[in-house]
């Protein structure tokens, strides 16, 4: 019985990874039962279950992220343009940006400083700060970093 239950979860994992899907992992795992967020068909979900559309914490479009299942103009909580991410809908003011995206490391606000980057992705984990040392400075592993912006994602909800 625990054979068929690893084969099956090695299988779930092996045709997920090959999906170009997002897994969230908390921290340095990999393991199944560690996931966290999941990314699939552009709608990020909490946790693994991706059965209900009420588990659905945002949807993915262009380049604007929504609240829940919704893709109403109403509903933008996110916009992603020029390596920035803004809160809601405008981008016309620098007060609306939360994080700017340089290379693999994630700024506070309008910034490209080095003192204010508050994530560095390497090696398909996200780390808390500019160091990339320390395990313990890991705060998710995502099985997949092509698309940055959804590695961004879960960290908007920190």
């Amino acid at each position: 019985m625990k054979k068929i239950i690893v084969i099956t979860t090695l299988f779930f994992i092996s045709v997920i990874s090959s999906a170009s899907e997002y897994m969230f992992y908390k921290g340095n795992s990999t393991s199944v039962f560690d996931i966290v967020f999941m990314i699939k068909d552009n709608k990020m979900f909490n946790g693994r279950n991706t059965a209900f559309s009420d588990n659905i914490i945002y949807t993915i479009k262009d380049n604007s992220i929504y609240k829940g299942n919704s893709t109403s103009v109403f509903d933008v909580v996110y916009t992603i343009k020029d390596n920035k991410i803004f809160a809601g809908r405008s981008t016309a003011f620098s007060d609306n940006i939360i994080y700017t995206v340089k290379d693999n490391s994630i700024y506070k606000g309008n910034s490209t400083s080095v003192f204010d980057i508050v994530y560095t992705i390497k090696d398909n984990k996200v780390f808390e700060g500019r160091s990339t040392a320390f395990s313990d400075n890991i705060i998710y592993t995502v099985n997949n970093s092509e698309d940055i912006y959804k590695v961004i994602l879960p960290l908007l909800l920190m």
